[in-house]
């Protein structure tokens, strides 16, 4: 019987190949977006499962509420936490520490280039599990000169990995010479913790000892005893940090540069990935993500897939018209219904494992652009792979169900008799559910039409709008911190400025932090930069009040202070040069400024954060910003390269372009962005297979109509404009729901913008428009080809 039946599904497959081809095309692309993001979602749930001792492993994180009620929790802490927990809480059985301090510079007599590296206590191969290819996870990090290179370091520097002993340079506090102790394998791409070399903790203490409770710079990992509960280890640290911070709490407090309060909790290792609030990569943890992220692309293939699987039901139902002889002859000839609901949902499940054969095909070719769009390393192995069988199984046995048993039992319904006479006609509630299914699916489009626009409208408003500053032809170098660099601007400066494509060049150390500001008796929470006396020429901000730094007032370099128009609204002052602030925890104490200038308010961080309080002070320079001439940029960054290794040989040579650094702060919108797209297209795509099949439908059970009209009198125009009425009303229907619908989600995700467009109506009217338009050329197809048949055809039985 399943022989007979797989015959007369591929007999029919190929009588009828458009629609074989329209059902199997649009389930493929359900499926492959299904499949393409199940392996996401794995790949994300899949990060740090390989550690051992993960399911105990819990980071410090340290949760800071501020005068406001606002609080924030990261993982950030300090040195002294993980030693103090666990000498005091005999539930921890061990810790440790780690800190990414940006990138090492190692020194060879032929090589000089930089790496990613951690600072980590001896403990940190025996907590966290990645295998080492030579030494010992116990004593890899004991000796203070000793260093792990990972198996890609170990090639790139010496060619081969087994290196244990040999010697190589770092450029840290000097040059120190450091012995290879272990050579760890590559890190698993699915890892939060990322290095290519390791140093040991005491090597950091050494030139920076540090007990304060209050810093938050580092990650603090502990071990909990198999029976401890967290919740309980947790709640013992706040007496623990009242009785060791006491002193130190109440200078804080003296100088109101913490917030209010301050308390630390535990968050276990393996669920950290998806809590990108609680990822700080300058505390050694990467790649955060978060739930909403795999809910939002989870819900989008559904989606997907449920339209396709609509576009499935439709095209089945307005082709059973052409089966509906062969479904009476069926059953005078004895066919009992359950026999032809078998036969359909075989057909059924055939053109999905068709769909779902072509839809693996597919996701192996987009794996690549899709890990390059992620930086993510996913992979697809169905064979090995059990877990991936089984929920593609699933997806497979739920599309089998969804596209074919009402199909099924409607053409099963069919009465034999009204069938061989031509009387057979689907009832209006199937009708009404066909519409329906079509309304919903051009909701969907038109909603990803309206979001289209919506965030390509306020990624161009973010493009064009003014920053304050001009970041064109600006290249940001980065200088070695160890090599004293105020020393290097000036130098660099002299040799820069000589080049014929270079305009100015000014020292600044990096974008910024914050900073505490006192104004009397008030407290400023403020964005502070270091900047020279070129860095605002440099980037053309303007002063509206006072002067630049100038070398002609010796005590710019360490007593004057350049604020914008911000702070001086916060404050309140009528005249703010001359005015007096103190800047909290500079150069290592608290510092007495004076204003010397106001500059006018710039953007220093994205559109998603309004300007802030700002200051300007001098010293400390880890950059330079060299202003190149327009058009010139490739040609002073050769240049400039040479000069650099001139001066500094043994030192990687670092930069950036201002304005790649702007365009990254949007790097995850603009992802959204382009996945909105394609989504929209799909959703698009899918919208007209499926309005193809139900004006098919009302075409073919309209054939007789047509042709009277068509003898007594009617023109193509108006019977085309007759069968396509009440598909626009499905379409105005479905823009009735989507506009609001998309006015609420669009509105929603454009107030995480400081500076956004406003939604105006015309975008809503773009939208239905558009698929409009698109329902118009999709039935246009069939409607016409109706409206132009030979009356003579269609009436000759009468």
């Amino acid at each position: 019987m399943l022989k007979n039946y797989t015959r007369l599904a591929w007999r029919n497959f190929r009588k009828y190949p458009l629609f074989s081809f329209i059902n199997v095309a649009g389930l493929a692309i359900g499926l492959t977006c299904v499949l393409l993001v199940v392996l996401f979602v794995k790949n994300e749930l899949s990060f740090d499962s390989f550690h051992e001792k993960g399911s105990k492993l819990y980071s410090i994180t340290t949760t800071i509420t501020d005068r406001n009620g606002v609080t924030t929790t990261g993982s950030g802490s300090g040195q002294v936490q993980g030693p103090a927990f666990k000498e005091a809480i005999p539930e921890i059985v061990d810790y440790v520490r780690f800190w990414n301090v940006g990138g090492f510079n190692i020194i060879g007599d032929e090589k000089a280039f930089q790496v990613q590296g951690l600072f980590a206590d001896s403990s940190f191969f025996k907590l966290f599990s990645f295998p080492l290819l030579y030494g010992n996870p116990a004593s890899a990090l004991t000796d203070p000169h000793s260093i792990v290179l990972s198996e890609q370091t170990a090639l790139k520097y010496f060619g081969r990995t087994d290196v244990v002993g040999e010697t190589l340079k770092i450029e840290e506090q000097g040059m120190q010479t450091l012995t290879v102790t272990a050579v760890a394998k590559n890190i698993p791409s699915n890892s939060s913790i990322r290095f290519e070399v390791v140093l040991p903790f005491r090597f950091l203490e050494k030139f920076f000892k540090d007990g304060s409770w209050l810093n938050q710079y580092l990650s603090t990992f502990v071990l909990l005893h198999p029976k401890a509960d967290a919740k309980k280890v947790a709640q013992k640290f706040a007496g623990i940090f009242q009785a060791k911070a006491a002193g130190e709490l109440k200078e804080a407090g003296r100088r109101e540069d913490i917030s209010t309060k301050i308390s630390f909790g535990l968050e276990v290792f393996t669920d950290m990935h998806l809590n990108e609030g609680a990822v700080q990569s300058e505390a050694g943890i990467y790649d955060g993500s978060l739930h909403t992220t795999l809910y939002l692309l989870a819900g989008i293939a559904a989606f997907i897939l449920l339209m396709a699987c609509i576009n499935f039901v439709n095209l089945t139902i307005a082709h059973s018209l052409q089966r509906a002889k062969e479904i009476g002859i069926r059953k005078v000839n004895g066919s009992n219904r359950w026999q032809i609901i078998s036969q359909f949902l075989i057909e059924a499940a055939l053109l999905c494992i068709a769909a779902f054969l072509l839809a693996i095909v597919c996701s192996k070719l987009l794996l690549p652009a899709v890990n390059s769009f992620t930086g993510r390393h996913i992979e697809l192995h169905l064979i090995k792979d059990a877990k991936i069988w089984m929920v593609e199984l699933g997806i497979l046995a739920i599309s089998v169900i969804m596209t074919g048993l009402y199909p099924a039992f409607v053409l099963s319904g069919f009465n034999a008799v009204a069938v061989l006479y031509g009387k057979q006609k689907t009832r209006a509630g199937r009708g009404w559910l066909g519409k329906g299914l079509v309304v919903f699916q051009f909701t969907l489009a038109i909603g990803f039409v309206t979001g289209s626009l919506i965030y390509y409208l306020q990624m161009t408003f973010i493009g064009n709008k003014a920053l304050g500053y001009n970041p064109s032809g600006i290249i940001d170098i980065k200088l070695p911190p160890q090599r004293n660099p105020d020393q290097l601007v000036p130098l660099f400066r002299t040799a820069l400025t000589a080049l014929p494509s270079v305009v100015q060049v000014a020292g600044f150390n990096s974008w910024g932090d914050n900073n505490v500001v006192k104004v009397n008796d008030r407290t400023i929470f403020s964005h502070k930069v270091r900047g020279d006396e070129f860095y605002l020429p440099d980037l053309g901000i303007s002063l509206q009040q006072g002067r630049n730094f100038s070398p002609a007032f010796g005590a710019d370099s360490s007593r004057s202070v350049i604020v914008n128009e911000t702070f001086v609204k916060q404050t309140g002052w009528k005249n703010p040069l001359g005015q007096q602030v103190k800047l909290i925890g500079e150069w290592g104490g608290d510092m007495n400024m004076t204003v010397v200038g106001v500059m006018k308010d710039y953007h220093y961080n994205s559109l998603k954060e309004k300007i802030g309080p700002a200051v300007l002070v001098m010293k400390n320079y880890e950059h330079l910003l060299v202003k190149t001439k327009q058009g010139r940029g490739a040609e002073a960054l050769a240049a400039i390269e040479g000069i650099y290794k001139k001066y500094l040989p043994d030192s990687p040579f670092q930069f950036s372009f201002i304005d790649d650094d702007i365009a990254r702060q949007y790097r995850d919108d603009k992802h959204w962005q382009q996945i909105i797209a394609y989504v929209t297209i799909l959703s698009v795509f899918i919208c007209c297979l499926g309005l193809f099949g139900l004006s098919y439908l009302a075409a073919r059970q309209r054939t007789k109509e047509i042709g009277i009209r068509k003898v007594l009198g009617a023109g193509v125009a108006g019977i085309a404009g007759l069968l396509s009425k009440d598909f626009l009303q499905l379409v105005i229907i479905a823009f009735l729901i989507a506009s609001p619908l998309s006015f609420f989600v669009m509105n929603h995700w454009l107030d995480g913008f400081a500076y956004r467009i406003d939604v105006s109506w015309w975008i809503f009217l773009v939208a239905g428009a558009i698929a409009t338009c698109i329902a118009m050329v999709t039935i246009s197809f069939q409607t016409i080809r109706a409206a132009m048949a030979n009356p003579v055809q269609s009436l000759r039985s009468e």
